[in-house]
């Protein structure tokens, strides 16, 4: 016994209970190596005007040890996330009437993801870039590109 308590957090909110702080306390007691996260929402008592409304998160800064790291989130008029930008470019996401995912594009050579849901809303098929999956139940059959399941 004695000495710093492993997986020792330290959490904030603000007046509506989001939580907008966390410190993830290094375990040898040492604060240079703490990680902190920071989050910051949607002010409370607001319309979505595209920012995700009340309570919607709008970006999450990670400091710690091996640097600092900044995600931004942004929202249409019904609150589906639109977009999440860190420091490897934006990913972009996209919704069907219905407010499914209907894409998901990441940055970088690798393509969009589609989706195809089925009467009740279930994911039938999804479409990555290079092999397309059929979602019966649990089960799920893949096809490459090149026609291999």
């Amino acid at each position: 016994v004695g000495g710093p308590a492993p997986y020792w957090n330290t959490y904030s909110y603000d007046a509506t209970g989001n939580r907008t702080g966390l410190v993830q306390h290094d375990i040898t007691g040492n604060s240079l190596g703490d990680t902190t996260v920071t989050q910051t929402f949607g002010a409370a008592r607001t319309t979505n005007t595209g920012t995700g409304g009340p309570h919607a998160l709008l970006s999450s800064t990670t400091t710690g040890p091996a640097g600092s790291r900044t995600v931004g989130y942004q929202y249409d008029a019904r609150g589906n996330t639109t977009a999440i930008t860190d420091p490897g470019g934006a990913t972009a996401l996209t919704w069907n009437s219905e407010g499914k995912l209907d894409t998901l594009t990441k940055p970088g050579p690798g393509g969009a993801t589609s989706y195809v849901y089925d009467a009740d809303g279930n994911q039938l098929i999804r479409r990555n870039p290079g092999k397309t999956t059929l979602t019966l139940a649990t089960d799920e059959i893949t096809l490459d590109s090149a026609g291999t399941v």
